[in-house]
């Protein structure tokens, strides 16, 4: 709950004219926004460790089923959530204008649509979970 919360004031300070400065826009985009998806990548773990049946989350289970590819594609939306928050912090004067290019595209923008279509795919499958035994 609480990294859905964080993860929401991050994408609603991100809207248009709301964070007036470059400290705003860290502090109240980019930190709630690194924070919510640390916390949405613990939360993806713990569900795959419970449908494993085991804190090693490469042990693979012992029956494959839909929950568990739910959660590797939660895994893996989470992770790539984690890893275009971070790439926010690419920015001038620290690196080049290049760099700071390439970690917008690549980093955020693919990071954020490549994680929301696993999030998706996951979402298909536990609804195609309710119809199963």
């Amino acid at each position: 709950f609480m990294g859905a919360s964080l993860f929401m004031v991050a994408c609603v300070m991100g809207l248009p004219h709301v964070s007036q400065s470059k400290l705003q826009e860290n502090l109240l985009i980019y930190v709630p926004s690194v924070i919510g998806s640390g916390a949405f990548t613990f939360a993806s773990f713990v569900f795959l460790a419970e449908v494993t049946h085991s804190f090693n989350v490469l042990t693979l289970p012992d029956k494959f089923s839909y929950g568990y590819f739910v959660a590797l594609n939660n895994v893996f939306g989470s992770i790539l959530y984690e890893i275009a928050s971070l790439a926010y912090f690419v920015q001038e004067p620290f690196f080049s204008d290049a760099v700071v290019e390439s970690a917008s595209m690549w980093g955020v923008r693919f990071g954020y649509a490549a994680g929301s279509a696993f999030f998706v795919i996951g979402g298909i499958l536990s609804f195609c979970e309710l119809f199963t035994d």
